[in-house]
C-alpha cells in the first residue's frame, strides 16, 4: 500500500514536471499578447488625442476662414449698393 502511494506520488510528480514548462510557456505567451494589446491601445489613445487637438485647430481655422469670407462678401455687397 505504501509503495503504491509512493509510486502514485512519483507519477504525479513526473506529470507536474512535464506540465510546469508547458503552463509557463502558455503564461508567457499570454503576457506577451496582453503587452502587445496594451501597446496597441496606447497608440490608439495617443492618435485619438492628437486627432482631437488637430480637430480643434481646424475648427479655429475654419472659423477664421468664415470670418474672412463674411468680410469679403460684405465688402462686395457694400460696393454693389
Amino acid at each position: 500500500m505504501e509503495q503504491s502511494i509512493c509510486q502514485r506520488m512519483a507519477e504525479l510528480r513526473l506529470i507536474c514536471d512535464r506540465e510546469i514548462p508547458i503552463q509557463q510557456q502558455r503564461a508567457n505567451k499570454t503576457m506577451i499578447s496582453f503587452q502587445n494589446f496594451l501597446q496597441s491601445v496606447r497608440l490608439n489613445a495617443e492618435q485619438a488625442s492628437q486627432n482631437k487637438v488637430k480637430n480643434g485647430e481646424l475648427k479655429v481655422y475654419i472659423r477664421q476662414l468664415e470670418d474672412d469670407l463674411v468680410k469679403a462678401l460684405s465688402g462686395i455687397y457694400a460696393k454693389a449698393h
